[in-house]
């Protein structure tokens, strides 16, 4: 993550920077020990995310502290008041604004779709107050659309159909035209290759370029893991 954390100092400054350290610190000891489905590491995920809002040019502290700690309320014992008492109110608003509903709390037994529709009321409320909050949630389904080949063939569909419907509009209503631009072409290759399976056709054919495409996404996934 150096070269974040090297943007993050040159933009905004020495404290800038400790305060991306300490999140970043902060999450990789609340997600110890978890896995994502593909076996990763779970804090690759959450880096990754804030990795991709600097590759877009979006270096500013206290967005990159939320994209980091955005899974903690979620996927960790770690509460809100927790993130609010150590690094305060307006990262915690942007941290609870991108915690899906429903995952630890009284609503957790609302059917799939009426969860998913409740989330996406509460970040289109939030980003009405903070744009940053449409980058996370946009910058946090690109990462999944590119690591989602360990999911079910149901759960990849969901993904990819609600980056389509909501993610790629909420990245538009911020002016993030190329974020939008990638979760489509994303979205395109992988329901050209779902055609193509039921066709009979053979999706890895490299001559094919939308295989060609998707496989440069890929790639750029890879080498910011590796190159942070």
């Amino acid at each position: 993550m150096e070269g974040l954390l090297t943007a993050v100092e040159k933009q905004h400054g020495a404290a800038a920077r400790r305060l991306v350290e300490d999140a970043l610190a902060f999450m990789r000891h609340a997600h110890e020990g978890q896995e994502r489905a593909d076996t990763t590491p779970f804090h690759k995920h959450p880096e990754a995310v804030a990795q991709i809002l600097v590759d877009q040019r979006h270096a500013d502290p206290e967005l990159l502290v939320a994209a980091l700690l955005h899974d903690v309320v979620e996927d960790t014992p770690v509460t809100l008041e927790a993130i609010r008492s150590r690094f305060g109110e307006e990262i915690a608003f942007l941290v609870d604004a991108v915690t899906d509903v429903g995952k630890h709390d009284s609503k957790s037994a609302l059917p799939l779709v009426e969860r998913t529709q409740r989330t996406h009321e509460k970040v289109l409320a939030a980003g009405q107050k903070d744009p940053r909050v449409f980058l996370i949630k946009t910058a946090d389904r690109l990462h999944n659309l590119k690591t989602m080949r360990a999911l079910t063939p149901e759960r990849q569909r969901r993904l990819l159909h609600e980056a389509k419907e909501f993610h790629t509009k909420i990245a538009r209503d911020v002016g993030a035209e190329q974020l939008a631009a990638i979760l489509e072409e994303i979205v395109d290759d992988f329901l050209d290759e779902d055609d193509e399976k039921k066709n009979g056709q053979d999706p890895l054919e490299p001559s094919r370029p939308h295989v060609r495409s998707k496989a440069q996404h890929l790639n750029r996934a890879r080498t910011s893991r590796r190159n942070p």
